[in-house]
């Protein structure tokens, strides 16, 4: 996982690999692809985690928690939970 370039390096994002493989989708992910700009000053992180199987859903809930504080910019996380599909 790679943060987007408009998001500071002193944010932790590696605090939520325990829970799963982590990646970026929406505006922010068509804006690296293309190099043109796609998102707006409102616009938000969309992450998607597939959660590992022995993740602790209250524990993820703090850790998201402790990353949005320290982010510029909205956290919006979608989870893959294996077999039965995502929950927004």
């Amino acid at each position: 996982f790679r943060p987007p370039s408009d998001i500071p390096a002193p944010v932790p994002f590696e605090s939520l690999a325990p829970f799963g493989r982590v990646g970026v989708i929406g505006s922010r992910l068509w804006e690296a692809l293309h190099s043109r700009p796609c998102t707006r000053p409102e616009s938000d992180l969309d992450l998607v985690i597939d959660l590992a199987p022995d993740a602790s859903l209250p524990d993820l809930a703090d850790a998201l928690a402790a990353l949005a504080a320290r982010c510029p910019v909205s956290i919006d996380a979608e989870l893959s939970l294996e077999g039965l599909g995502e929950v927004h």
